[in-house]
């Protein structure tokens, strides 16, 4: 019986990662602050087919994580996947997305304009108020 090829997943990616010569030489910290890194930023997409992980998940997830930790932890996320993906490509020819170049720090919000009458509705209420009830007395 003919079986169809086996899909490899991030996770499984991942944990092939964990096991090889490149990981292991690193030093015990750093395994640990690097595994955690992994887990963390992919754990949204650990059972995607790891050849249909693209760059629109990948920004996601830095942004998802940009939101929960600190700029400092985000460049360590951010340096445990390019060095996992340069491990992918070269030892699995498994290509992973590159990380977009951006602003160091927290990724900023999309702000979209409000409708036009919600606009037009804070306009009124700021016109018919007194202007002694903006005050932070």
């Amino acid at each position: 019986m003919l079986l169809p090829p086996r899909v490899i997943t991030l996770s499984d990616l991942t944990e092939e990662y964990w096991k090889s010569a490149d990981f292991t030489e690193l030093s015990t910290s750093s395994q640990t602050i690097y595994k955690g890194s992994l887990k963390a930023l992919l754990y949204s997409y650990s059972r995607e087919a790891a050849v249909k992980f693209k760059r629109e998940s990948l920004d996601r997830a830095v942004y998802e994580v940009g939101s929960r930790y600190s700029a400092g932890r985000v460049r360590q996320l951010k340096a445990a996947y390019r060095r996992f993906a340069e491990w992918a490509l070269r030892e699995r020819e498994v290509p992973l997305p590159p990380l977009s170049r951006g602003k160091s720090g927290r990724p900023a919000l999309r702000v979209e304009k409000p409708p036009n009458e919600v606009i037009d509705a804070v306009v009124l209420l700021l016109d018919t108020m007194p202007w002694r009830e903006l005050t932070q007395g």
